[in-house]
């Protein structure tokens, strides 16, 4: 995971809350650091995860392709985490 002088901690508990069988069927790859937040890209296209610890503990959860919000899921438990990235990175549309 890529790093810089801010404060990491709670990346590296999300990226360490991520199962490596999710962070593979993602493809997921060149994390990032944000305030409170993990972002990476997924796939060979053009998308990235990032997720944020809200202040109530739980988890926001957006898709993007470029700049452009494609999804989001919001007030995600721990217990649901893998769950919501794979499907972020590997349905259709559809079936989010």
């Amino acid at each position: 995971m890529a790093t810089s002088e801010r404060d990491t901690t709670v990346a590296n508990i999300i990226w360490g809350q991520l199962s490596t069988y999710t962070k593979m069927a993602c493809g997921a790859r060149n994390a990032v650091a944000d305030v409170d937040a993990l972002i990476f890209k997924i796939g060979g296209r053009l998308k990235k995860i990032k997720v944020t610890l809200t202040p109530e503990d739980l988890y926001d959860i957006e898709l993007f392709q470029g700049f452009n919000l494609l999804h989001t899921y919001e007030g995600i438990h721990v217990e649901n985490l893998n769950e919501c990235v794979y499907a972020l990175a590997n349905k259709s549309p559809k079936e989010w």
